[in-house]
């Protein structure tokens, strides 16, 4: 896991999954502690494109809330219960930045 601090805030954390399980990266920005946007990139760990050209899926957040989500991945539809209503993403979002102590 990767953590970037701005002012003594968290504005981004970049998870990295076990190779032997998953390939999947997750990127999780924060504006004043809230989640913003999150970026899920399938095959993160494989990637070929630069991080521009990624492809994946990216949800935007206001207040807790899912307002707008693509999805440039292979993956037909969003259909995992984490990312169906990005409810999951701000739980986990959120239960990263408990268990990060402030530089």
């Amino acid at each position: 896991m990767a953590i970037y601090f701005e002012n003594g805030k968290v504005i981004q954390i970049k998870t990295l999954s076990y190779p032997q399980i998953s390939k999947r990266t997750e990127e999780f920005y924060f504006i004043d502690g809230k989640l913003a946007l999150a970026f899920i990139e399938d095959k993160g760990l494989n990637a070929k494109e630069s991080e521009e050209g990624a492809v994946g899926k990216i949800f935007w957040f206001k207040n807790d809330k899912l307002i707008h989500d693509t999805n440039k991945s292979n993956e037909k539809e969003l259909n995992s219960e984490i990312e169906h209503d990005g409810a999951g993403l701000v739980i986990e979002a959120t239960e990263y930045l408990s268990m990060i102590k402030k530089p």
